[in-house]
């Protein structure tokens, strides 16, 4: 056996206990003497930092060495770690540790998502800074980690707030600038009326609130900053199909980037005192273009700008609620591409924003909402397509459509047909054709005219990127009068968060309050300037990290070419499934953005995803405003009804994914505490799959498998293949689990070895270990050969299974009915034949 006590092609690492030893002689496993032992060596043992001088040389020489990234999503540091946390960085730790058994170098970091809302009003909340709750929260979390045992590289950390860090995102947004990809415009934005900030619309939910605060949101028209991740779309929803992901998180992005292949028609601006400039109009229904009369615009529209506050805000409202809501544009009428007719513009509730050109062409004759507004707005109703009838009688059709019994209806039919096949009337010189042969012709006259063609739009909208708070990156951007906007020199960066600023000011950014920070000499001309005062969404400083993770020193780039060359992509990614969207795709439009710029050559950032499931706590909420509540703010009263403690109503209760913002963690520190540090770990990992979710009620019995003559047969997988927890099988043999780091000393300790598991190599599987002796066997029916069968040696002494595989071969179909027509199989001695005897009344012919 060699060393270490494994034998060749045994995967598990097993050891054997003595047969002389009952589990009642072996003493009890007690987590705090253990772990209080074995901490320190443990730690280092599993450090990556922990190579042998040895190991070390014999890295240093194989450059071709294989890495592995193993990468999970960094924490939010607004407060403790709670349950969740554990779960998806013991899942990490595990394919770590894991990954180095192999010998593969692995790359394992951890650092801090530390700019954002959360943090801020943390701190609000409590009446300190910003910067000071941050590092306070962060030196308890990583306590939180050190204490979970999980052997993360911290020589690689790196924390979103640090100005070491920031300054490169500030330099990656320059140069998404230079390429033109970064741009401001005045849009209807979600405002949050008690965090007093912008919110992205994934920020809102579906009952108009914001994700935090729980206030119903405004709609506010303000200029912003947007990053134009619409350049990248079809790359984005291409990429998915380079990446080994769950079909599941793919398909939510797909249906995000939202791709529709369609086609486009040009309508211009038809008033004699305005400028010629021309509304493009998507639709997937080219062949009722001669139908439109009317065209309709969303309410976020800017041809929608001349409407009232009011009158907009109750069509953004009718929008949001999916009740009908429609206005006419006075002052403005579009022309008829092909026609030249005039046409009206109305501004639609139905019309949705992020659909095409956020406007649609209305043909009132088929399409029920235009019908509807025709009939209220006493717009003409033009049918262009007559739909096909069954003929009566003889059972001959002029086409799939309307069958004659419905002749009578006709003038209903015909009032607004929305079927797709059918005749074209009252379309000029495409009148007569059927709409599979009008499309095309349509289509050519509106190219040969350049006001149409083919069109794919897409569902996603730029990212939008300004908000108007203090913890974040600033904007490294500049206002002059005479210059315009000017970038802020990469010389001068990072642009540094000032300090003493009053951030709880309401309606505009924190920043704009600080005269000494707002007034500066404009780079270009050195005249008088002004610093942009919104700071970068949050999801901007995660949208890089894992490149700054390979390079956290570097003072020149926010990562060397070399680097980001030999240690892309992160091998396997680990969050929640609640990131399936923004994250992931505004990461991968950084990386991308990033390749073009030259820092990577590797396009998509993370070649596997695991999703875990989440990990879920009682949340209330209260009923008047949709508040999350802290439970020392609400009491359970003797029929267990909960209610506010401060109104004594009853709050809404559910079981929600554990979040500091949503005051529904539980801390890890009192069950490892309780329990132990490898209990928490194989709890989190024994309760569920990786891929559900599930609620933490009460601790089950995981000691019991703590027991060291019982612990066996590893049951758990991840995307890669990893044992994850331990199930009793029998008093003989033990399992030593990789996921349970102070155990993992503490048994072979016992069994008087000296060497901990975390430094061994896990053992390689002996193929040959496996091969089996293969043997020809003649297949003899009724007593002549028929065909000839490979099998395994050992299925000679085993008549059935070898039964079985001599009646798959396309032989013995022809001579042999089923399995009950055989009367008996005869193998003689020298194990070369095997004779079928049948029952006579059975055979086949």
């Amino acid at each position: 056996m060699p060393a270490g006590g494994f034998a060749p092609g045994v995967v598990r690492r097993r050891y054997l206990v003595r047969a002389a030893a009952a589990a009642s002689e072996i003493p009890a496993y007690n987590h705090a003497q253990v772990e209080a032992a074995f901490k320190d060596e443990a730690m280092t043992r599993a450090s990556p930092q922990a190579a042998t001088a040895q190991e070390a040389a014999s890295a240093a020489a194989d450059h071709a060495r294989s890495k592995f990234y193993a990468l999970a999503m960094f924490p939010y540091p607004s407060g403790a770690l709670h349950m969740g946390h554990v779960r998806v960085y013991t899942i990490s730790d595990s394919v770590a540790r894991f990954h180095r058994l192999t010998g593969k170098e692995v790359i394992h970091p951890m650092g801090w998502d530390a700019f954002g809302l959360p943090a801020e009003n943390a701190a609000i909340e409590r009446n300190i800074d910003p910067a000071d709750w941050t590092i306070r929260n962060i030196a308890y979390m990583k306590e939180q980690l050190d204490a979970l045992a999980c052997s993360f590289d911290w020589e690689r950390e790196v924390t979103t707030c640090s100005p070491s860090y920031y300054k490169w995102t500030q330099w990656l947004f320059l140069q998404l600038h230079k390429r033109g990809l970064v741009y401001q415009d005045k849009a209807l934005v979600n405002w949050d009326p008690v965090d007093q900030t912008v919110l992205a619309n994934e920020q809102v939910d579906a009952e108009g609130r914001s994700w935090r605060s729980g206030a119903l949101v405004e709609k506010r028209r303000l200029r912003q900053w947007f990053l134009r991740i619409t350049e990248y779309a079809e790359e984005l929803e291409r990429g998915l199909n380079d990446v080994d992901w769950p079909e599941s998180v793919k398909e939510m992005q797909r249906h995000w980037i939202g791709r529709s292949r369609g086609y486009f028609f040009d309508f211009c601006r038809s008033n004699p005192h305005t400028t010629d400039t021309c509304l493009r109009v998507f639709t997937t229904r080219p062949e009722t273009v001669f139908g439109v009369e009317f065209i309709a615009v969303s309410p976020t529209h800017p041809l929608a700008d001349r409407l009232d506050t009011p009158t907009r805000q109750h069509l953004m409202t009718a929008a949001t609620e999916g009740t009908y809501a429609v206005e006419r544009l006075r002052g403005i009428t579009l022309t008829h591409p092909l026609t030249g007719r005039s046409l009206p513009v109305l501004a639609a509730s139905y019309v949705a924003d992020g659909y095409g050109t956020g406007a649609v062409m209305g043909v009132p004759a088929h399409d029920e909402r235009d019908f509807k507004v025709a009939r209220n707005e006493g717009l003409p109703i033009t049918h262009v397509i007559e739909p096909a009838f069954t003929a009566d009688g003889a059972g001959e059709s002029t086409g799939s459509g309307v069958d004659a019994d419905d002749r009578g209806d006709i003038d209903g039919v015909l009032r607004c047909y929305t079927g797709k096949d059918g005749t074209l009337v009252n379309s000029g010189k495409f009148s007569g054709m059927s709409v599979e042969e009008a499309i095309p012709a349509i289509i050519e006259l509106a190219r040969s005219n350049e006001c149409g063609g083919p069109m794919t739009s897409y569902r996603l909208r730029d990212w939008l990127v300004s908000r108007q708070r203090y913890w974040g990156t600033p904007i490294p951007l500049i206002h002059c009068r005479a210059c315009g906007v000017v970038p802020v020199p990469e010389s001068d960066l990072p642009v540094l968060l000032p300090q003493g600023v009053e951030y709880t000011s309401k309606g505009r950014s924190p920043l704009a309050t600080d005269h000494q920070f707002v007034n500066v000499m404009c780079p270009s001309c050195n005249g008088p300037a002004t610093r942009d005062t919104d700071t970068m969404d949050t999801f901007v400083d995660s949208a890089w990290y894992f490149l700054r993770y390979l390079d956290p020193d570097n003072e020149q780039l926010p990562v060397g070419k070399d680097a980001a060359e030999t240690e892309m992509p992160v091998d396997l990614y680990i969050g929640g499934i609640e990131h399936a969207v923004l994250h992931l795709l505004y990461a991968r439009f950084v990386n991308m953005a990033a390749a073009d710029i030259g820092l990577t050559t590797q396009r998509e950032p993370f070649a596997k995803l695991l999703a875990q499931g989440m990990v879920h706590g009682e949340t209330h909420k209260s009923a008047a405003n949709g508040k999350y509540l802290k439970p020392d703010e609400v009491e359970r009263r003797a029929d267990g009804t909960v209610v506010e403690v401060a109104t004594q109503q009853p709050v809404d209760t559910t079981w929600e994914k554990m979040s500091k913002s949503k005051y529904n963690g539980v801390d890890p520190t009192q069950t490892i505490a309780e329990h132990g540090v490898d209990a928490a770990r194989l709890f989190v990992l024994f309760k569920a799959r990786h891929t559900r979710g599930y609620g933490y009620l009460r601790w089950p019995g995981v000691r019991r498998y703590m027991r060291p003559t019982v612990v066996e047969n590893p049951r758990y997988d991840t995307a890669d293949g990893v044992t994850a927890y331990m199930v009793p099988r029998n008093g003989n043999q033990v399992d030593i689990d990789y996921d349970s780091t102070y155990s993992s000393d503490e048994l072979p300790r016992r069994q008087g070895r000296i060497e901990s598991v975390l430094r061994q190599r896990w053992p390689a599987v002996d193929a040959t270990a496996f091969a089996e002796e293969e043997v020809e066997l003649a297949v003899q029916v009724q007593g002549r050969k028929r065909g000839v069968v490979t099998v395994a040696k050992r299925l000679v002494e085993d008549h059935d299974a070898l039964l079985s595989v001599v009646l798959q071969q396309p032989f013995a179909h022809k001579w042999i009915q089923d399995r009950n027509s055989i009367r008996k199989v005869i193998v003689p001695p020298k194990g070369n034949i095997v004779s079928i005897v049948l029952n006579k009344a059975k055979n086949k012919k």
